[in-house]
């Protein structure tokens, strides 16, 4: 993991003085300072967190990344700095990077560094036992574009085999026969379901609710996962 840790520390000066110059800050002799202690800081707390192993690891580096941009945000106040206008998502994420300097995604840092951040990824997933999503559906493409949401997330996937057990979830389509009996199975074994189906099929979404499910139209269903993939993908 040393690598990672030199290929962030050795973007954050560069991200920090480019997001300064986008916005229209001069550089400063606080600033520089304040970059130096940022940079100190973030080695240490990166190597503290990459030498735990990947189960004890309650945070990822970017999220190390992002705080260190603390450093520059003091010494930008310090200096009177006006604050600029930032949106309602971007306040909700990161409350405390009034300057908006942090970045969303380590592809902002560089090749280096995100292929080093991708590389941590996948050794964390490898190593971490993924949480299981059980699918109930006959249309492929449904699968699939469940499949792709779950994976971007690092969840396993299978296909439901009459038992809701050691899953975290079960994905359940109400065209599917035998649907609502899946629910009722899934949800006596206390495994949480969302199920989809035709939105004018307003019964068929009923029962399903009565049967223990989150029931959703399809649309709605797949414009949350979309959703959750693109969040999923902006933190990468």
């Amino acid at each position: 993991m040393n690598d990672l840790v030199d290929r962030l520390v050795d973007a954050y000066r560069p991200y920090a003085l480019r997001r300064c110059t986008e916005l229209g800050w001069e550089r400063s002799d606080r600033l520089l300072a304040s970059l130096d202690e940022g940079e100190t800081w973030l080695r240490e707390a990166l190597s503290t967190l990459l030498e735990l192993p990947f189960d004890q690891q309650r945070r990822g580096p970017l999220e190390v990344f992002q705080e260190a941009m603390r450093f520059p945000t003091a010494a930008l106040a310090a200096a009177g700095v006006e604050r600029p206008a930032r949106d309602e998502a971007a306040v909700r994420a990161l409350p405390g990077d009034v300057y908006d300097l942090a970045p969303a995604s380590t592809r902002l840092l560089g090749d280096e560094a995100w292929a080093a951040h991708m590389a941590w990824g996948a050794q964390k997933a490898a190593a971490v036992t993924r949480p299981l999503v059980l699918i109930a559906t006959r249309n492929l493409i449904d699968r699939s574009r469940i499949e792709a949401a779950a994976e971007e997330s690092f969840f396993r996937v299978a296909k439901w085999n009459g038992s809701a057990s050691g899953a975290v979830l079960v994905c359940v389509d109400l065209e599917l026969e035998g649907a609502l009996a899946i629910i009722e199975a899934a949800a006596a074994e206390n495994v949480p379901v969302v199920a989809y189906g035709p939105h004018r099929s307003t019964d068929l979404l009923e029962a399903a609710r009565n049967a223990g499910a989150m029931a959703l139209a399809r649309s709605a269903f797949f414009g949350r996962l979309d959703a959750r993939a693109r969040n999923s993908d902006r933190r990468t």
